[in-house]
């Protein structure tokens, strides 16, 4: 859904106008790109309009008017609790990318999280270079049978081929599309990083990756809708003497569900943290003291029969009482013990540890 915000060129008010204009009709001929209207399009109310500001009041029309669209699926998804997580979550992942991909090539590969946030679809197109080396793959997991894009820099792709060859991870200048059997060189690397990606969400959801494509060029590319927003993991690659881009995208939609999961139990994973934090022993807990007192649960007695005793009367216990003795540790039961004597003191034997009861 598209819903558009009227800014005056002068003043401060935002404007709503029922009358669209021509040009505006125009903008929306197309019924199948209502939901995805640039925000680059402006158009220009005449004096002929109505117009009625935020507060419900006609304003004169006499004043220019420039419409500007806002699209609602265009804003920011990720809550900053949610951005932290992931963060947290894909610094992981890239530890481990980093190590698996430094074994294969036998050199050091260093990666770093460049930006991890949501975008449109066509915005994420229209940032990605004319050539660039992209793996279009599936994940049957997560909802809708998702499809993503991996997306290399060719520069980069060609220097981990050159190592491949044997050589020292020099960059490769050359810009040009991938040949068939340098796209086969490169599955191994792909299979690593998309393997490595799912296996983060293994706490929250098994995933596996099918690689369905590859493309060289990432604007004949359409793999969802334009207006769709989409998860953006950008990854600063160095290797050698070539530091360059990788990028993991999938609708976020359909990741929407396992971020949750990870939320979650990264809440549970606090909440323990913290509580073993707050059981944690201490050397200064070793003189605090303590009340223990030993007592028994006798019987039951009626009111009135309690207000007419009187000193010297003679009260009958159970012979199984002694060794149901209750140990309490300030409010809490914690023991249950035989009272007996050694000694000539009275002691109590500890027979049975109980838990938390009041």
């Amino acid at each position: 859904m598209s819903m558009k915000s009227f800014h005056p060129i002068k003043g401060d008010d935002t404007f709503m106008s029922d009358k669209p204009s021509d040009s505006e009709k125009e903008a929306h001929k197309d019924p199948e790109q209502t939901d995805s209207v640039s925000d680059a399009d402006e158009v220009i109310i005449g004096p002929e309009s109505i117009v009625i500001n935020n507060k419900g009041e006609r304003v004169d029309s006499s004043t220019k008017i420039k419409i500007e669209p806002y699209r609602f699926r265009g804003s920011g998804y990720l809550t900053q609790i949610e951005q932290h997580q992931l963060q947290l979550q894909h610094e992981q992942f890239i530890r481990a990318l980093e190590a698996r991909l430094s074994s294969f090539l036998s050199m050091d590969f260093r990666l770093n999280i460049s930006d991890l946030n949501t975008a449109s679809y066509s915005d994420f197109i229209k940032a990605v270079p004319d050539s660039s080396y992209i793996t279009i793959f599936q994940v049957e997991q997560l909802a809708g049978n998702s499809i993503g894009v991996l997306n290399l820099s060719t520069r980069l792709a060609m220097t981990i081929i050159e190592r491949l060859l044997g050589g020292k991870a020099q960059s490769v200048e050359e810009e040009r599309g991938l040949t068939e059997i340098e796209m086969s060189l490169m599955e191994d690397v792909v299979d690593s990083i998309l393997e490595e990606w799912c296996r983060q969400w293994g706490d929250t959801e098994e995933m596996s990756a099918s690689v369905i494509g590859h493309e060289n060029n990432g604007k004949q590319l359409q793999t969802t809708q334009n207006e769709t927003i989409i998860l953006v993991l950008t990854i600063e690659a160095t290797f050698g003497d070539c530091c360059e881009p990788i990028q993991i995208s999938v609708p976020y939609q359909s990741i929407e569900p396992a971020i949750k999961k990870m939320l979650i139990r990264g809440k549970h994973n606090e909440e323990a943290a913290k509580k073993e934090r707050d059981c944690r022993w201490r050397k200064s807990y070793d003189n605090v003291t303590v009340p223990v007192c030993a007592e028994w649960n006798a019987f039951e007695i009626s009111f009135g029969n309690l207000l007419s005793l009187r000193s010297g009367d003679v009260i009958e216990l159970s012979k199984d009482l002694l060794s149901q003795t209750l140990v309490r540790l300030e409010n809490t039961v914690r023991y249950i013990g035989k009272v007996g004597q050694e000694n000539n003191k009275v002691v109590v034997k500890l027979t049975e540890t109980v838990g938390v009861r009041e």
